[in-house]
């Protein structure tokens, strides 16, 4: 259902259920007053007394006045926080690119810019949503991303995460099952139903934009 407590005039999205009390959300709340853009960035809403309240932007280092941030999932310990950043590249266009920030002692750490191959320089990757390879236990990082190797415009991608190097491997395209010359963006995956959830403008039985 709606939450009119917290949506507004401007831009709300990616909202992220950390537990049944407590929700991380992107937004934009911009001041005519100023002549700049405003910046998209995280907040934190709580239940209380049986409604929803906007409690401010989410505390520790996540946030960053100079960048575009948004798109928070949470790994299954509770411990991680994946989420994109947005900057523009040498010639002037947006790039988004994948961070994580550590829990330590209940705040959250400065984030840290995953490396090579999940972000490549002047490609975008974001939109991070975390899995499970069911035979061996490991993460997968499922993220969008209009790099080289795609069927065309933003596709889906994916790389497992390596327990011995502590990085992520080289990410692969979800192939042609999941991807098409159109955009395909949004993803989330439910572990316990197995279940990887998109947004797709370039499917055959779309009804227009994405669907």
């Amino acid at each position: 259902c709606a939450l009119p407590i917290l949506n507004h005039p401007d831009i709300d999205f990616s909202p992220y259920p950390v537990d049944d009390k407590t929700i991380f959300y992107g937004a934009v709340y911009s001041d005519p007053a100023r002549q700049i853009d405003p910046i998209r960035q995280i907040y934190k809403a709580e239940m209380v007394e049986g409604k929803w309240k906007n409690t401010g932007l989410l505390e520790g280092e996540i946030n960053n006045p100079e960048f575009n941030t948004g798109n928070i999932v949470i790994s299954e310990d509770g411990h991680r926080l994946f989420f994109t950043r947005s900057r523009k590249n040498w010639q002037g266009e947006a790039i988004s690119e994948i961070f994580v920030s550590f829990l330590i002692d209940g705040q959250w750490q400065t984030p840290e810019k995953l490396p090579y191959p999940v972000n490549s320089e002047n490609f975008t990757s974001t939109q991070p949503a975390l899995g499970v390879n069911l035979r061996t236990g490991s993460e997968i990082l499922y993220f969008v991303s209009d790099r080289p190797g795609g069927r065309g415009g933003l596709d889906l991608w994916y790389a497992e995460y390596d327990k011995k190097t502590n990085t992520f491997r080289n990410p692969l395209n979800l192939s042609n099952k999941i991807n098409t010359i159109g955009d395909e963006c949004s993803p989330f995956y439910n572990i316990s139903t197995r279940t990887l959830y998109f947004s797709s403008k370039g499917r055959k039985n779309g009804i227009g934009g994405y669907d």
